[in-house]
């Protein structure tokens, strides 16, 4: 069926819901059966039979690009007659069209069982992101479309008039089906007015639902964006900041507002900034320089503490370059350094460690004096563990690539676990695990695997743990945008998917080649932030070294999903 088929919306064979039901001021409750025919060419029919409330029933379309509603054309009522010759309305679209639709208007429309009613129609459609609602005795989590309908008819024989004005609104709830229905309308009839309101609530659900063969349904992100030409960027957790190393005016680290993407404060550091690291309390940012400089400043006053100088390695070749840098959790004077060399192919060197601006370990246990500063393995990025002394070295994945633990003894690094040749590397540890970047959970400490994340038949890339509990997947590809997977880190179980709505590239580097239709995403970099945000830094230069593009993605509802 395609994308037709969403994630849990509609019903496998008989479905059965238990529903209260108010209709006018009315209580009752209500079993409901639904059911979904098979499969017609790239369509299908479902319909919710209300026991109690017939003419509560609903007949959706399913067809690979979204889910219609459709009416009886054999009712006896006008009304209905009318809505049927309007045809199927586009319900939900896929993926899920996040905003405001007029579906139909049409001023001039006779009826065609009748063509002495004639009527003005005006359709208007509202879609919601997921968000919380009510149902099945708890908060669930569901998409919310909305249909207005503004109708006035006339019959030219008696000049008879009805306006009709009616609000509909529906929630579908992924593997629940729709666990809310709520109608509100007003009739008015000669000098008579009719007021009609339906709700209808879920508490209970048994049966299978449609499994979704492509792409569950989908929230939009608010998305700040700025054309900046940068290399790195980070942000503090304890202070709501992020520190971006621009490339402009000879090189500056900029304090931004991560709302609004303005610049709170800026500072020139005599160098080109590489690398950022903020310490776990916020208090101190370490910068890495062109030229092999290190320098910390205190964030409150944006000035100096102190710098430090990479060595040069055995061979008298300079560490010019700061690849990666990571702060002790355990204690902010201390740093990881993944130095690198602008004369060396693959441009890394030796993994160093500093307390204060001493130099008091290097290299790792697999140097040696021909392959010196790791070599071969060529280390990419380096990340301290929630284990005191311990932190994780990945080198490039695609290689394929390796991951180790190392520990930080009194006078050596110490190799503590390793999993060698893989294309399934993470460097993230929370809570003694390791989630990688294909969504394998390893144990932190032996790197065995413990779970898998999946979901259907989609490939998971660039996962990340988002907030606690909840993990973030890739499920795009390199021929369309990207959508955004939120899976329950502990099961596995699917939350939502979100698509970043960009309407324009804001491009910093003019000559950088936007592939047309990727919105600069296809190389875009990707770091948590917090609140469910998402630090974005889109578009690689023609140099390979920076960034083009910095966006903050803050998905709409994230807060009821956690």
């Amino acid at each position: 069926m395609g994308s037709g088929d969403v994630a849990g919306m509609l019903p496998v064979n008989d479905v059965s819901w238990t529903m209260s039901v108010v209709q006018n001021g009315v209580a009752t409750s209500t079993p409901v059966t639904g059911r979904c025919d098979a499969s017609q060419g790239l369509s299908r029919f479902c319909t919710l039979l209300f026991a109690n409330t017939p003419d509560v029933n609903e007949t959706y379309g399913v067809q690979r690009d979204g889910v219609s509603l459709t009416f009886d054309p054999l009712t006896e009522s006008q009304l209905e007659q009318l809505l049927s010759q309007m045809g199927p309305l586009p319900l939900m679209e896929f993926p899920l069209q996040v905003g405001t639709r007029v579906l139909v208007d049409e001023p001039r429309v006779v009826l065609q069982a009748d063509n002495g009613i004639h009527a003005s129609v005006k359709i208007t459609r509202y879609t919601y992101p997921m968000s919380a609602v009510q149902a099945l005795g708890t908060t669930v989590s569901a998409a919310r479309v909305v249909v207005d309908y503004e109708i006035a008819m006339l019959d030219t024989r008696s000049n008879a008039q009805a306006d009709v004005l009616v609000r509909e609104q529906r929630w579908f709830s992924p593997g629940r089906g729709p666990v809310r229905i709520e109608a509100d309308g007003l009739l008015r009839s000669g000098g008579t007015v009719t007021h009609e309101t339906l709700s209808v609530s879920a508490n209970s659900v048994s049966g299978e639902f449609l499994a979704s063969p492509v792409q569950p349904i989908e929230g939009a992100m608010d998305v700040a964006s700025l054309g900046l030409r940068h290399r790195h960027a980070v942000h503090n957790a304890v202070t709501d900041k992020l520190y971006v190393a621009a490339s402009d005016q000879g090189g500056r680290v900029l304090e931004m507002d991560p709302a609004t993407l303005t610049t709170l404060r800026s500072v020139s550091l005599g160098a080109v900034p590489g690398r950022l690291a903020v310490s776990s309390d916020g208090r101190l940012l370490y910068v890495g320089l062109d030229g092999g400089n290190v320098v910390v400043l205190d964030i409150a006053s944006l000035t100096e503490v102190r710098r430090f100088v990479l060595p040069s390695d055995p061979y008298g070749r300079a560490y010019d370059r700061v690849r990666d840098m990571a702060v002790d959790p355990f204690d902010s004077s201390r740093v990881l350094v993944l130095a690198g060399s602008s004369l060396l192919a693959g441009g890394t060197g030796a993994v160093l460690m500093y307390q204060g601006t001493s130099l008091v370990l290097r290299d790792a246990p697999r140097s040696n004096a021909q392959d010196y500063g790791w070599g071969y393995y060529w280390p990419q990025t380096v990340s301290w563990t929630s284990t005191e002394g311990a932190f994780l070295v990945a080198t490039p994945q695609g290689s394929p690539g390796s991951l180790y633990r190392i520990a930080a003894g009194n006078t050596a690094y110490v190799e503590q676990a390793l999993l060698e040749r893989t294309y399934d590397l993470g460097t993230q540890e929370l809570n003694g695990e390791v989630l990688t970047n294909h969504g394998s959970i390893l144990d932190a400490l032996t790197f065995d695997t413990k779970r898998q994340l999946t979901f259907q038949t989609f490939t998971l890339n660039s996962c990340m743990t988002l907030v606690p509990g909840v993990d973030w997947c890739d499920i795009g590809n390199a021929a369309s945008l990207p959508s955004y997977l939120l899976l329950n880190h502990q099961t596995g179980s699917f939350m939502a998917t979100y698509t970043p709505v960009i309407r324009t590239v804001t491009n910093g580097c003019p000559e950088a080649e936007v592939r047309e239709g990727s919105l600069g995403l296809d190389e875009a970099k990707l770091s948590a932030m917090d609140h469910g945000r998402v630090l974005v830094s889109t578009v690689s230069s023609t140099s390979g070294t920076e960034r083009c593009s910095l966006q903050v993605w803050s998905p709409q509802g994230f807060s009821t999903l956690q």
